[in-house]
């Protein structure tokens, strides 16, 4: 398979319920869950339930014929998705998973091919969910001139539209007319540039509307030699970075 990067969309149909009500956070009761393709590897991935109480879940997998009840523990609990849920290129089918808790809980999504090649993102709640997306992600290692395009695409519930690209597709706007899920992730980077091990780079974005603000703390990474800070803006809008001893200020 060629160098790519892929940006993961997965779409459901909205169903207005008490869970939807809860506040934003990522603790909940019913998630949307995706997984893009690696470029070198296609590993089973693995989903991480965390719960302060005993309680029951439901989990959905269509395309795997998978619609299954179990008891959930208190603390972790580990499921194991096969890898032919994943498919590598730009698709639309229904390769989406749903699950739902009896108790709020916050769940956890990892890709692991081999012990330094690994990621894991953050799954968002139904409720946290939005309808206004702009795409962050990481150079993909190769790198390619990319176009710009217009897509629209009709989703239904757990169906999943995949766009692969060589190129960085930051930047890229995602609007819906429903809350949908959106995954972005580079399936081979080198990081930093001229190094690495065509990492995975996952990461499910944030809607614009709920969460996006106009202050932030940036953590040092380690190991502290320099990184990358990406900022977005929905409008024209100023923009600066601080630091103890600087500022830098510029227009987005």
């Amino acid at each position: 398979m060629a160098n790519m990067f892929l940006c993961f969309a997965l779409g459901f149909l909205y169903m207005f319920t008490a869970n939807a009500a809860l506040p934003k956070s990522h603790y909940g009761k019913e998630f949307y869950i995706g997984m893009i393709a690696g470029r070198t590897w296609t590993p089973d991935f693995q989903i991480d339930i965390a719960s302060k109480e005993k309680g029951n879940m439901y989990l959905d997998i269509p395309h795997l014929n998978i619609h299954r009840n179990q008891s959930l523990s208190k603390g972790d609990t580990t499921l194991t998705v096969s890898n032919a849920l994943i498919r590598g290129g730009t698709f639309i089918e229904n390769r989406g998973i749903y699950l739902s808790a009896d108790v709020p809980v916050a769940v956890y999504v990892t890709w692991k091919a081999v012990s330094y090649v690994t990621d894991t993102y953050l799954a968002l709640p139904l409720s946290s969910l939005g309808t206004r997306y702009t795409v962050a992600s990481y150079d993909p290692f190769n790198v390619t001139d990319g176009n710009n395009r217009i897509t629209i695409v009709r989703l239904d519930c757990q169906d999943v539209h995949q766009l692969s690209s060589q190129t960085d597709i930051s930047n890229i706007a995602i609007w819906s007319d429903k809350p949908v899920a959106t995954i972005s992730g580079t399936s081979c980077a080198f990081v930093p540039h001229d190094v690495g091990n065509c990492d995975m780079l996952l990461e499910q974005i944030i809607p614009v509307s709920s969460a996006w603000d106009t202050m932030f703390i940036v953590p040092p990474i380690f190991p502290k030699l320099g990184y990358l800070v990406k900022v977005f803006s929905a409008n024209n809008a100023k923009y600066c970075l601080k630091t103890v001893s600087t500022t830098l200020c510029n227009q987005s």
